[in-house]
């Protein structure tokens, strides 16, 4: 089969918008719209819903308002940097650690 512009299969089926039409993006305005005209309402809402013991409400609030809490991991060995013990051990199997060396003390 020859190279075909476009991805024949990603095509919308009838009664479907694609995402990057013009439909699509007049769609998407009216919306975002909406959204600023309704916000203060919608706002007081999600707020009385956490205020209620709604946890999804309070996590949509602070993920939405102050950003989503970051994970942090912390790769150690007993302290140590991992990557530190790796190259250590690569170095011992290879014979260029310094366990090896003759003492010249």
């Amino acid at each position: 089969m020859p190279f075909q512009k476009g991805n024949q299969l990603g095509k919308a089926k009838a009664g479907q918008v694609s995402s990057n039409s013009k439909e699509a993006r007049e769609i998407k305005e009216h919306i975002l719209k909406r959204i600023k005209e309704e916000i203060d309402p919608m706002c007081d809402a999600l707020i009385a819903e956490a205020k209620k013991g709604n946890t999804q409400a309070f996590k949509e609030l602070l993920d939405r308002g102050v950003g989503k809490a970051t994970e942090s991991l912390d790769i150690t060995s007993d302290g140590k940097s991992i990557i530190i013990e790796v190259a250590k051990e690569i170095a011992k199997k290879n014979g260029l650690d310094d366990s090896t060396k003759p003492n010249s003390e």
